[in-house]
């Protein structure tokens, strides 16, 4: 059986067959290079979302829970990414924080996802979860871990699992990091009428990922 232009399919798939059938001019390689243009103005985006948080932390910052939730996801929550914003936790207090601060701030779809050891019915586990944050138990998918049945000394583990809500969502990304940034002691501030103050650092930098280092003592 031979391509529309003459040469056979098998030799097209044997890396002997490359070199020749790619002199005869019949394959064009095609890489797609996003625009230069277009990742410039992402990146303004996400240097505007970054900003809008510095700016907001102090009216945020008013409610009592806005801190502990900032608190929470320095210790807790996925800085791997700079495109979503995940927590992932065993503890249902702890998960209700974030999934609470989660759906205020942000209008798109929130995803959840389930660990369970072999020995529990994930089920019942889904049921307690879908009961605390008031979500329908078919929307949390559920994954037995990797290591069940393999710690066989283990005396404990997470009653009820662990759960990771997660939204994708980069400029809520982009103004958590800077609500991080301002709650550090030495993180960036804004201008105010009582004076000047640092200016916000390396905007244009790409965030979502941990720099060794970086995490400051919470007191």
């Amino acid at each position: 059986m031979r391509s529309p232009g003459g040469w056979p399919y098998q030799d097209q798939r044997s890396i002997h067959g490359w070199p020749t059938y790619l002199s005869t001019g019949l394959v064009r390689l095609r890489v797609s290079v996003p625009g230069i243009a277009q990742c410039r103005r992402y990146r303004k985006l996400r240097d505007l979302a970054y900003e809008a948080g510095l700016n907001e932390f102090d009216a945020l910052a008013q409610r009592a829970s806005f801190r502990d939730f900032i608190c929470m996801y320095i210790g807790e929550g996925s800085k791997r990414d700079r495109n979503q914003v995940a927590i992932c936790n065993s503890d249902p207090a702890v998960v209700r924080l974030g999934y609470a601060w989660v759906t205020e701030l942000t209008s798109k779809p929130i995803s959840f996802g389930l660990q369970f050891h072999a020995d529990q019915d994930p089920e019942v586990l889904a049921e307690f979860w879908s009961q605390l944050l008031g979500v329908d138990s078919e929307l949390i998918k559920t994954q037995r871990k990797s290591n069940s049945n393999q710690l066989k000394t283990r005396t404990w583990r997470s009653k009820y699992g662990v759960l990771t809500v997660r939204v994708c969502d980069t400029y809520l990304r982009a103004r958590l990091e800077a609500w991080m940034e301002r709650l550090r002691p030495n993180g960036p501030m804004i201008q105010s009428e009582r004076g000047p103050s640092r200016q916000p650092i390396r905007l244009a930098q790409a965030r979502g990922v941990a720099q060794p280092g970086s995490a400051s003592h919470l007191g």
